[in-house]
């Protein structure tokens, strides 16, 4: 008796993961903190301070979030083969 093949790996969920790399970076690079209240602080004051514009902290914050965007059952993040 043949045992049942794993289920496929959707291919949405590396593009996930890779998108939460990015944005984990990029808001390291733009805080200086991996911490959840110093990115806060410092992405605020960064934005405010004119040196990163609003554009730039909206697409780090959308990168973070593709990750469990990816993950997630009620996005259809899998790939038609």
């Amino acid at each position: 008796m043949a045992l049942p093949t794993p289920p496929r790996r959707p291919r949405g969920e590396p593009v996930g993961d890779f998108g939460l790399l990015l944005g984990i970076l990029g808001l390291f690079w733009a805080t200086g903190s991996f911490g959840f209240e110093e990115i806060g602080a410092n992405l605020q004051e960064a934005v405010a301070g004119g040196s990163i514009s609003n554009g730039v902290a909206v697409v780090l914050c959308l990168l973070v979030f593709m990750g469990p965007m990816a993950k997630s059952a009620q996005f259809p993040a899998c790939v038609a083969a």
